[in-house]
């Protein structure tokens, strides 16, 4: 009798976890074909994006509590530039310490990744300032006008975007990440759980080559929970299982966390859904998805 309730219970328990994932399956596929929302963050915004420099800080999004890299390009150059050769550059960066804690940069696959010297410093509460010099050949070294005229890129990298008009730079950035890029900089943002919002980055004090170019700032935007609910590292199916169940209010989860600690609005939507479930399977599927 004893071994007959035993096994009861274990078909029990594995006919429950069959339907849950059968469920979880049922609503991917549900959502894949009746909606598209897996790319949308419905953030409400104050902060205006503008991209009209020559230098500009490109607008990103990025998810409360996690790392977001920042990038610093260069734009908008046209056949009058070619002259300058931008061996030696500076500008601050101007950002609310507050909402973001800066973490370091990075030049890698940038245009000033063959400088001499390429540095950047927090050099007071807020305030980033990014130098650089090159004796042998600036931005321009190793680079070539596109024929076409369809702007400058660099020989060898990648081709220019025809499409684009003549004062458009494109795919400048070797590893294909942002054309144009001059630094990449690595913030965490200090707002947790479910908090979202957004904050702007300024450009200031422009000096040397590009004292005189027109500059734009960038916008932040944030939001949402990174959708790593065990904290490996990584997505995976098994966070949005715990997602879907916390959805289903299925608590404890099938891995034994309470349902209050399942930070699962993933695409902040206002409410965990069975969206969220599928922008972490998309993610961990290598799809396009909210958390890119």
């Amino acid at each position: 009798m004893e071994s007959t309730q035993k096994g009861r219970r274990k078909l029990g328990s594995f006919l429950m976890t069959g339907c849950i994932v059968l469920f979880f399956a049922v609503a991917v596929n549900f959502l894949l074909i009746g909606t598209n929302v897996s790319t949308v963050m419905a953030i409400v915004t104050s902060c205006i994006e503008y991209d009209t420099g020559k230098i500009d800080i490109k607008g990103v999004r990025g998810h409360s509590g996690s790392p977001v890299t920042i990038p610093v390009r260069i734009r908008r150059l046209d056949a009058s530039d070619a002259s300058n050769d931008v061996k030696t550059l500076g500008f601050d960066v101007n950002f609310d310490a507050n909402t973001l804690t800066y973490n370091g940069f990075d030049v890698t696959g940038t245009v000033t990744k063959n400088f001499q010297t390429a540095e950047a410093n927090e050099i007071s509460t807020g305030l980033l300032r990014f130098g650089g010099y090159d004796s042998d050949g600036g931005v321009f070294r190793d680079s070539s006008w596109d024929a076409s005229g369809d702007g400058w890129i660099p020989s060898g990298d990648a081709t220019a975007d025809a499409s684009s008009d003549t004062s458009w730079v494109s795919n400048w950035d070797a590893t294909g990440d942002v054309p144009g890029a001059v630094v990449y900089l690595n913030f965490n943002i200090n707002a947790g759980g479910d908090t979202s919002g957004d904050t702007a980055l300024t450009l200031t004090g422009l000096v040397d080559d590009i004292r005189d170019w027109p500059s734009s700032g960038g916008c932040l935007v944030y939001g949402g929970c990174s959708g790593d609910i065990n904290g490996d590292g990584r997505w995976t199916p098994r966070d949005a299982l715990s997602i879907f169940e916390k959805y289903m209010n299925i608590c404890p989860t099938s891995a034994g966390e309470d349902c209050a600690t399942v930070c699962g609005d993933v695409d902040v939507a206002g409410g965990v859904t069975p969206a969220d479930a599928l922008c972490v399977f998309n993610r961990y599927l290598g799809k396009s998805s909210c958390l890119d």
